[in-house]
């Protein structure tokens, strides 16, 4: 299981739930229990191999579903959108604007 973060300031708390709720499902379709929690942070997941063509539609899914965003071509393009770290703080701008 992920380990859990502390108290941290609303907006903190904020990305850290939504880079808990990634790694979940990360790890739902890959064992990723080997890497370290920062690391796999910043990890590319498409270099790691973690994710395929497949995969990339069932987390976009995912993401639009559970953080009730609307990705589009411009996030795909966008660099960060290969790492957990990056996509988080994507959706949080998403968030933010809604």
């Amino acid at each position: 299981m992920v380990r859990r973060f502390g108290a941290l300031p609303s907006k903190d708390r904020a990305m850290k739930n939504i880079q808990e709720r990634l790694v979940d499902w990360f790890s739902d379709q890959e064992d990723i229990s080997g890497y370290d929690q920062d690391a796999l942070l910043g990890l590319d997941y498409f270099e790691a191999e973690l994710i395929d063509s497949f995969g990339i539609m069932t987390l976009v899914m995912h993401v639009e579903k559970t953080f009730e965003v609307t990705l589009t071509e411009d996030h795909f393009q966008d660099r960060r959108f290969t790492s957990i770290q990056g996509l988080s703080e994507i959706i949080k701008e998403i968030q933010d604007v809604l």
